[in-house]
């Protein structure tokens, strides 16, 4: 969050989020954090409401809530989600249909531009309501990057970059790309008549070092718990005047109660997170 626009960085790195702030519609999480510092545990806290010392594979998720409720549930993720942890098993089988860099016939793997071949195969809103889950690899180290989005002088090492300098371009750089394409998925989901009346939460599932501190253990995420690699970005993007009582404060294990919440469904007492609608 502190290289993004719309949580207050100097360099203009998220136009399209910064637009819809201003907009009136996109609420921001003050402080936010991950409830680990890698991908797997990080989704998983997500879907489930659980933080990752309780999970088990029969947690029940968010995206299967809505399934028995009669939403159509669509993953379209950047990346390996087989070899992945095997991800793609812990999403379990309640999926209208699932697309992921394995899929695509005309991307890399971490290529985000897959998802929008991903979603070409989803048909136009008909009346029934819909779950997305889409997940973004540009901000990675092992995401593609595309040229039009290199602003700052940058080189081909990401975060282990020796220049400190080129470091910082090389991932604000990334950060212009991410918001370049959620700037798309959003056009995307209006083309096809999803995007009026949607509720869409945008967030990480960790932090990132960029050598705040010293030594190997400042750079990337997975072994670290410092504030670098759990500090995220939650926004929440919802009608004008939508009041969010709690924005001081979250994790992961709170976007689905929260979600929940807002559609006016029952939340799980299994769940261990709770609605930022509340204010406790």
């Amino acid at each position: 969050p502190d290289h993004m626009q719309v949580y207050g960085y100097e360099r203009p790195t998220t136009p399209f989020l910064d637009h819809l702030r201003r907009g009136g519609r996109l609420s921001q999480v003050k402080l936010a954090l991950a409830t680990c510092p890698d991908s797997p545990c990080g989704v998983s806290s997500i879907m489930t409401s659980k933080t990752f010392g309780s999970l088990v594979p029969q947690n029940f998720k968010l995206h299967e809530l809505l399934f028995d409720q009669g939403y159509a549930v669509h993953f379209i993720v950047s990346g390996d989600h087989r070899e992945w942890l095997d991800m793609k098993r812990f999403y379990g089988k309640d999926l209208t249909s699932y697309f992921d860099g394995h899929s695509s016939h005309r991307y890399a793997l971490t290529d985000d531009r897959l998802i929008f071949e991903g979603f070409d195969r989803v048909t136009r809103f008909n009346g029934t309501p819909a779950f997305f889950y889409f997940h973004l690899m540009s901000a990675h180290i092992l995401g593609t990057r595309l040229a039009r989005h290199q602003v700052y002088e940058s080189s081909n090492r990401g975060i282990f970059e020796s220049n400190p300098i080129l470091r910082i371009n090389n991932y604000d750089n990334s950060v212009l790309q991410v918001d370049a394409m959620i700037e798309q998925i959003f056009k995307a989901l209006k083309d096809k008549g999803y995007l009026e009346d949607a509720l869409i939460v945008i967030l990480g599932d960790h932090g990132e070092g960029l050598g705040e501190r010293p030594g190997p253990h400042g750079f990337g995420h997975r072994a670290w718990l410092y504030q670098p690699t759990l500090r995220i970005p939650i926004l929440i993007y919802d009608r004008v005047g939508t009041t969010y009582a709690n924005l001081k404060f979250a994790t992961h294990v709170d976007v689905a109660p929260t979600v929940i919440h807002r559609l006016g469904l029952q939340i799980p007492s299994s769940w261990e997170g709770r609605s930022l609608l509340d204010a406790t």
